[in-house]
């Protein structure tokens, strides 16, 4: 079985108001990414997708108040990178038509296999692995913003599952400034974490690297990786 490399260090949200359907896709998600967010309704995904900027949502389209392209058209207004895929039974045309404009991964008519689903992140995944992005950031530093991956003098930093996961968020946000709560939540979201934990995270991944100017404190707001 495909072992994901990358996704596992992303997050997902899903908005489904069929509860076993969601509870079974919810756990299904879990197998694949970091963390797994789940809303019932186009409000609760909205806050949840600003909070957590999740790196793939999988909407339904008929939800109780405002509906899956709603949702979407909101989402799409200010950010035309994050992985849309809408898990749907209409196949009315109008739906299908207004999907097209709102630039979605894909569209998949209920009712579907999950090893459909896994394949479609495989393909993503892969997709973005060919994709090579190198920063040089210093004489000594290069970063790998694909394979979340830093090098010192051409070695490979070795990093732990959690320096990756923070690592992979910033550089998302590359060149914006991340505060304090919001990475936090990232990490940590649901699960207990003592006082300190990211600033010490921090310090551990600038002395990995033997510089303080690539990820950036920006005191009392929060992080910015600078790429």
């Amino acid at each position: 079985m495909y072992e994901f490399k990358l996704l596992n260090q992303m997050t997902v949200l899903i908005v489904e108001d069929n509860l076993p359907l969601l509870e079974i896709f919810e756990q299904n998600m879990q197998r694949i990414f970091h963390k797994v967010f789940t809303a019932t309704n186009a409000e609760d995904a909205e806050m949840l997708y600003e909070k957590y900027k999740p790196a793939i949502i999988f909407t339904d389209i008929n939800l109780p108040g405002s509906n899956g392209i709603e949702l979407i058209e909101k989402i799409r207004k200010n950010d035309s990178l994050t992985k849309v895929i809408v898990v749907s039974s209409h196949t009315d045309t109008d739906y299908l038509l207004s999907a097209v404009t709102l630039k979605l991964e894909d569209y998949i008519v209920k009712p579907f296999d999950f090893k459909r689903i896994r394949d479609l992140l495989q393909n993503y995944e892969e997709s973005l692995m060919s994709k090579e992005v190198i920063y040089k950031c210093d004489p000594d530093i290069t970063i790998d913003a694909v394979n979340n991956k830093v090098f010192k003098a051409g070695k490979e930093i070795k990093l732990t599952k959690t320096e990756k996961i923070i690592f992979a968020f910033l550089i998302k946000n590359k060149n914006h400034i991340l505060d304090y709560e919001t990475i936090e939540d990232y990490i940590w979201a649901g699960d207990p974490m003592s006082k300190g934990s990211l600033k010490t995270l921090i310090y551990k991944l600038r002395k990995k690297m033997g510089t303080d100017d690539i990820i950036v404190n920006h005191k009392g707001i929060g992080y910015e990786i600078k790429l």
